[in-house]
Order: C-alpha cells, then sequence, then structure tokens
C-alpha cells in the first residue's frame, strides 16, 4: 500500500523518473509539478529528492507543500549550492 502525505486526499500517482537530465545537469521533478536542480550528477539529484520527499512526509497540518519545496531551495542558497525551480502552473 502507497502511504500518501498527511491531509492529502487520496489520488492515482502515475509512475514515472522524478530525476532528469537535461543539458548536461541533474534535476528532479516533484507532485506539485516543480522541477527542481541542477545537481552535477544523478546521484546527488536523487539524493536531495529524497531528502525533500521526507520533509513532505512530515508536513505539519495546514502547511502547504509548495511552502516547504520553497524553504528547501532558499537553504540550498546557504549551502553554497543554489538551486533554480521551473513551475509548471496549472
Amino acid at each position: 500500500m502507497l502511504a500518501g502525505r498527511r491531509q492529502e486526499a487520496l489520488k492515482t500517482w502515475f509512475r514515472s523518473e522524478r530525476v532528469f537530465n537535461s543539458d548536461g545537469q541533474w534535476y528532479f521533478h516533484t507532485r506539485e509539478s516543480i522541477d527542481v536542480g541542477p545537481y552535477e550528477s544523478q546521484f546527488d539529484a536523487e539524493l536531495e529528492a529524497g531528502l525533500l520527499k521526507e520533509l513532505l512526509k512530515s508536513l505539519p497540518v495546514g502547511e502547504s507543500s509548495e511552502e516547504v519545496i520553497r524553504e528547501f531551495v532558499l537553504d540550498s542558497f546557504s549551502w553554497g549550492n543554489p538551486l533554480a525551480v521551473n513551475c509548471t502552473l496549472s
């Protein structure tokens, strides 16, 4: 059984590779249709995607997933590896 995030409505997720390469740089795609990266390697992108996934699993009630992703990206600046995001708004 697949576990969803707290307070998230049940729905069917289409599984595909979340980590992808574009122009020699690695990114990962979130459920919120946000591409996060670039990373130097596939391993780095997979590792960071896993970290973000764990953060989102423990999302406090009432906090939006987009806010957690925003903080994740902003924190990358203080770590010395600034990330960019590409959002597909629906």
